[in-house]
């Protein structure tokens, strides 16, 4: 990935930029020297929510994000629904016309596992993540991403990484909601699911994301989230920035059998 490509896309948002850099770095000579640092300390997430009060909303009353709910009840179900299915295939997608990108895949939701093809900037790469190694398919081989790079572009990638991760945006929405509301039943691909809206606070997001902490997110963070009558997110719409995103969840329970590739 070259400094230019980065550049250019300094003007969609953070996560615009990492996901439009994970097509652009696969596309790389597959000559280039492979490097290989650190990896992120590995955590098997088990997806519950702070017990502090002061993220519970009152209910009964109305907020503009619907009828306030408890929200540390409503992301205790959340999170029981994620570790009790495990892995879904993931389907995230991150801003809008020329800086549109889109990641597929299938991914553990507990460990972060996970192979996803990614497009943007008119290219197609796939990367994979194991045990905390990730890596990214070249034209001949696959190359170790460097989790833990001190430099522009190599740090650039690893973010990108970190934001494709539906497990690291379900971290974030569950542990940042400070308040929730229903907002009503609807259907997400002929599966009927009940919208909530999250309040969330935007330096435990970011701190979980592995952004910076006091970015500029506009007006705060709020998470739409879509779930199905078992309590797991079907989807869910947020912005980060100026870069609206989505991720949509469907085949819960799939197989998700990942090994590191040769480098």
């Amino acid at each position: 990935m070259t400094g230019a490509r980065l550049r250019a896309a300094a003007g969609v948002g953070v996560l615009g930029i990492a996901l439009a850099g994970v097509a652009a770095c696969g596309q790389e000579s597959s000559s280039e020297a492979t490097s290989v640092a650190t990896p992120l300390p590995r955590t098997t997430t088990t997806m519950t929510a702070p017990e502090d009060p002061a993220s519970t909303t009152t209910p009964s009353s109305t907020t503009t994000t619907g009828e306030a709910v408890d929200a540390a009840a409503l992301t205790r179900r959340i999170g029981a629904a994620v570790d009790t299915a495990g892995s879904a295939e993931v389907d995230v997608r991150v801003g809008e016309g020329s800086i549109a990108a889109r990641a597929q895949g299938p991914e553990d939701l507990r460990t972060g596992d996970r192979e996803m093809e990614l497009t943007a900037n008119g290219r197609t790469s796939t990367y994979r993540c194991v045990d905390d190694a990730c890596f990214a398919q070249g034209a001949d081989r696959w190359t170790r991403i460097d989790l833990d790079a001190s430099g522009t572009e190599q740090r650039a990638v690893a973010l990108q990484v970190r934001l494709t991760s539906a497990e690291r945006h379900l971290t974030a929405m569950l542990t940042a909601t400070r308040g929730a509301g229903r907002q009503g039943r609807e259907d997400v691909d002929g599966v009927s699911t009940t919208r909530y809206s999250l309040t969330a606070d935007v330096d435990e997001a970011l701190r979980v994301l592995g952004l910076p902490e006091g970015m500029d997110l506009g007006e705060g963070l709020v998470y739409d989230v879509w779930l199905d009558d078992e309590d797991r997110p079907r989807r869910i719409s947020f912005r980060v920035g100026q870069a609206p995103g989505s991720l949509d969840l469907r085949d819960w329970g799939r197989a998700v059998d990942l090994s590191r590739p040769s480098t």
